[in-house]
């Protein structure tokens, strides 16, 4: 059974959203009960995870393809995979992906570097402090994307180069969600 990029990226945010919505409700149980179904959920994520990367072993898989689920494990990998999302040719052919990569790593970066205050209100000014920078990477993203569709609809890019630089755009902000759910899960935040 080959397991491909996008199911990857698939079962790893089912089981992240799945993390969020039952760390939303534990949050409704008394105190003792949820930090338990906490554990319990994080060892199924971390579950999930062994089995996705045994699948992707067994089945061949390259260390591009393992590095890519990255959603519980941190973006460690993520940030290794060097296939053509955003290989150095595409980054040198368009700089803006470079510079978009860059500051994705920063962020990233930001999302595990968060520090876990006593005070809840801090940790969800934190939290929103972060979001809000991610938010408007992920909006210059976007823009970036819809003006080069544009662009091959217009055909003065080739739909090849556009495809390409749309899967290194969902890459990017597929980066971008795994960092935001650690760094919610990391503070107790359920945005």
């Amino acid at each position: 059974m080959h397991v491909t990029n996008r199911s990857r990226r698939l079962m790893a945010a089912c089981a992240a959203a799945c993390l969020a919505l039952t760390v939303g409700l534990a949050g409704c149980q008394q105190a003792s009960d949820s930090d338990a179904r906490v554990d319990e959920l994080e060892q199924q994520v971390e579950d999930l995870q062994k089995q996705l990367d045994e699948k992707s072993s067994a089945t061949g898989g390259s260390a591009q393809d393992s590095g890519s689920a990255g959603a519980s494990g941190g973006t460690a990998g993520a940030t290794a995979q060097t296939d053509e999302a955003l290989s150095s040719e595409l980054a040198a052919t368009y700089p803006e992906l470079a510079d978009f990569e860059a500051r994705a790593a920063e962020l990233e970066a930001a999302c595990q570097d968060v520090q876990v205050s006593d005070d809840r209100n801090a940790n969800y000014q934190t939290f929103i402090g972060v979001k809000q920078q991610i938010d408007a990477l992920e909006h210059e993203m976007d823009t970036y994307d819809e003006n080069q569709e544009l662009a091959a609809k217009n055909g003065t890019l080739a739909y090849d180069d556009y495809m390409r630089i749309e899967r290194a755009i969902d890459y990017l902000d597929d980066r971008l969600s795994y960092a935001k759910d650690g760094m919610e899960l990391t503070l107790g935040i359920d945005d």
